[in-house]
């Protein structure tokens, strides 16, 4: 966790450390399937050590800590290192202040390159203040739906299910012994997921509406 004092302001950054490359994925955090940097987030916001202050949202990463292979004919050593760092680099989302972004990279240019990873465009994941509280907003409210539920009792095996692609989250799971989950039960039934693009996450995280395809 690192803190940006501007003022009387502090923005908070956390980053997850991961033994795999992963990305981190707008629509996922949505839908309250991959929430745990978000609830880092917000849990480090809360900390004591923020009394006196504001605390704000600066930006959440995943960082892999890996050794990649790569694909190369060269030999140089310093393109090599190149070729190593641009494989391992921060991945999630950052505010849409430059001070924050040059207080993380050291040039703003630059900067917004830490977000970028393969098919991805530089700013998809450079989110405004009231888009970066609204997801935080939104992932707290899964997560205490999600406890309310259990509080009822509720803990039928629900798995989700991608409405577009139709996978599932059965697919490549060892335990369906113990779970016993059976589509063909008109007790069990999944929970359809919508894979969102970026851009209508944003969109509904503004108070908009999108369609669900």
């Amino acid at each position: 966790m690192d803190v940006f004092k501007d003022g009387e302001k502090s923005y908070v950054k956390v980053i997850d450390y991961k033994t795999r490359s992963k990305p981190f994925n707008l629509s996922d955090a949505y839908n309250g399937i991959d929430i745990q940097l978000v609830i880092y987030l917000k849990a480090a916001m809360k900390s004591s050590a923020f009394l006196k202050t504001k605390t704000f949202p600066g930006g959440m990463f995943y960082f892999p800590i890996i050794n990649p292979m790569i694909d190369t004919q060269t030999r140089d050593k310093a393109k090599i290192e190149e070729l190593i760092k641009s494989k391992i680099k921060l991945d999630g989302i950052i505010l849409h202040d430059i001070k924050i972004i040059e207080a993380i990279n050291g040039n703003g240019d630059e900067a917004v390159d830490i977000v970028k990873s393969k098919g991805r465009k530089k700013d998809e994941h450079i989110l405004e203040l009231k888009q970066f509280e609204a997801l935080i907003e939104k992932v707290e409210s899964n997560v205490y739906e999600s406890l309310e539920d259990m509080i009822k009792g509720i803990i039928e095996p629900s798995p989700i299910k991608n409405v577009k692609s139709q996978s599932t989250a059965c697919d490549y799971c060892r335990y369906g012994a113990i779970c016993r989950f059976d589509e063909e039960l008109e007790t069990n039934n999944y929970r359809n997921i919508v894979n969102y693009k970026n851009e209508e996450v944003l969109k509904m995280l503004e108070g908009g509406e999108t369609n669900e395809q």
